[in-house]
């Protein structure tokens, strides 16, 4: 994009939104934005529900004056970005409904824990097996490496907290 069209990112942020995202797909240089017209940018609403156009318009005016330039090449190498992109998105948003689900039937308590999201339950779920093998919680927090140790010998008596 900085090579296409640099000022793109000055409209949109370094972390382009699902609307920058969309719009490289269909009309991926900086030429193809400035030809945009009202009858285009209906169409893509229409398209396109819940995006917002509130940016399309500045980048419609700036393509127009961009300092920088693209060919077929790097219009076919932004079309396959954004496929790729909006690809992981769809498979990312697929995967974590399934979790959703998963959490709602498993009724974990772990999500009434302030700061405890969905994604994070699910990873601590994960990441103990469901809680399967540990006797009670303290073999878990030891584990996890939350448990105070008492070492002793017929000397000394030590009290160690590890966090």
């Amino acid at each position: 994009m900085d090579q296409i069209f640099p000022e793109f990112k000055e409209i949109f942020g370094n972390k382009f939104s699902k609307t920058a995202i969309l719009l490289l797909n269909e009309y991926p240089s900086a030429e193809a934005i400035s030809r945009l017209s009202a009858k285009d940018l209906d169409k893509f609403k229409k398209k396109h529900k819940g995006t917002r156009l509130n940016k399309i318009s500045p980048a419609i005016a700036k393509a127009k004056v961009t300092v920088g330039h693209s060919n077929e090449s790097t219009s076919f190498i932004v079309k396959t970005a954004t496929k790729i992109i909006l690809s992981l998105t769809e498979a990312i948003e697929d995967f974590e409904n399934q979790i959703n689900k998963i959490l709602v039937k498993m009724k974990t308590p772990l999500l009434s824990i302030d700061g405890v999201v969905k994604i994070s339950a699910a990873t601590i779920i994960g990441e103990y097996n469901n809680f399967e093998g540990f006797a009670d919680a303290g073999k878990l927090l030891a584990f996890a490496g939350f448990e105070c140790s008492r070492y002793q010998s017929s000397q000394s008596d030590y009290h160690v907290e590890n966090s």
